[in-house]
Parts: C-alpha cells; structure tokens; sequence
C-alpha cells in the first residue's frame, strides 16, 4: 500500500494546484466588484475572488480552494515520506496544516472577516514553513539519489521571499489594530491603483503554485 501511495501521490499535487489556478482564474474573468470595476492583480486581493455577493463564481472559487488544499495533503505526506529525512518530515507537518489552512479560506470567506483571516495568516505563516524546510530537505538530498531536483529551489527561494514580504509589510502596517483589516479593501477610503500588499499577496500565490506544480511534475509516476 504504501509503495503505491508513494507512486501515486504526485497527481494529487498536480491536481491540487490545477484546480486552485484554474477556479482562480475562471473567477476572475468574470468578476464585478462593488463599484463595477473589474478584477485586478495590482489592487484587488485573491480572497475577494470569494466574497459571497460580490464575486459571481464565489462558490467556485471557494470550492477550488477546498478541493485544491485537501488534495495537497497526500501530496505533501507522500513528498515528505519519499524525502525521508528530518527536515522533510518536519515539512509534512507544516504542509499538511498550510494545505488544510488553505481549505479553510475557502470554508470562511472574505464575508466572515475575522475565522478568514485567521485562516489566511495561518496559511502565510505555515506556508512559508513548509517551502523552508522543504528546500533545505530538497538541497541535503543524497547527490546520487535526488529525487526532486535542485532547480525547484529556485521557486522555493522566491517563494520564500514573497512570504516573508508579505509577512513583514502586514506586520509593520498593523502595530496599532487588528491584522485581519490589512486584508480588508473596506478599511481604507480608496483602493490605490498600485496595492503593494496586494502585489505581494499575488507574488506568494504565484511562487507557491509553481513550487508545488513544478515539484509534482518532476516527480516520477
């Protein structure tokens, strides 16, 4: 059973981030925000892609977010057994809970402010946890048994930057109030052109996505 869990567990990766970019996108084409305006990666943040009476396919969107990180969690157990080391298993354990914390924006979404934004920062923290311990299993691997090669220590190392961005802008925005209004386009009077923060949030998605594409479609099935 577990020769063929471990032979089978890179399609669940692929499936995994299949489905979140594809719901994503889907959604954002036909998104119409509150004062007409259309979807933009420059200033409107992903979880609005889900805010129920606003974003049209907010049930896909959510449902792709749901599917997407339940399927990543045999793909992280099944990466990190194949590693088989302590930085890999270490990995799995933040894995497993950044992939279910990603379920659980799409359980909570933008609507329920407080439980998403819990959801969401559990999902930053771990996230960047998890490609961290990851990369380093990935770089520590045997030279004449590599299972996942080098080069996906590039997306890691990106990623990681974007996490750690991210995480210290919100952090140095919200000294004095809570951090899920750093998520909220509510809280400020007009939603800037240019939204770094935004930018950043869109920088981690990207570089996630690629890590976990890139890394399951090197995998042998």
């Amino acid at each position: 059973m577990k020769s063929e869990f471990l032979d089978l567990y890179p399609l669940f990766g692929i499936m995994g981030s299949i489905s979140i970019i594809v719901t994503t996108f889907v959604a954002a084409l036909f998104y119409v925000g509150r004062k007409q305006e259309r979807f933009s990666m420059l200033n409107h943040f992903i979880s609005e892609l889900g805010e129920q009476g606003v974003s049209q396919l907010a049930p896909l969107f959510n449902g792709g977010l749901i599917f997407g990180g339940f399927a990543l969690v045999p793909f992280i157990v099944g990466l990190g057994l194949s590693l088989d080391s302590v930085w890999a298993k270490l990995g799995l354990i933040a894995g497993v809970g950044a992939a279910l914390a990603c379920a659980a924006v799409g359980v909570f979404p933008m609507n329920r402010l407080a439980p998403h934004a819990k959801a969401a920062f559990t999902f930053f923290r771990l996230g960047l946890v998890t490609i961290v311990l990851f990369s380093i299993a990935i770089f520590a691997q045997p030279a004449g048994n590599r299972i996942v090669p080098l080069a996906a220590n590039i997306f890691g190392a990106l990623a990681t930057l974007s996490y750690a961005a991210f995480l210290g802008l919100v952090t140095q925005k919200t000294r004095s109030r809570e951090s899920s209004e750093a998520l909220n386009p509510e809280a400020i009077t007009e939603r800037p052109r240019v939204w770094h923060l935004v930018i950043l949030e869109w920088a981690i998605y990207t570089t996630t996505q690629l890590w976990f594409l890139g890394v399951a479609l090197t995998l042998p099935t």
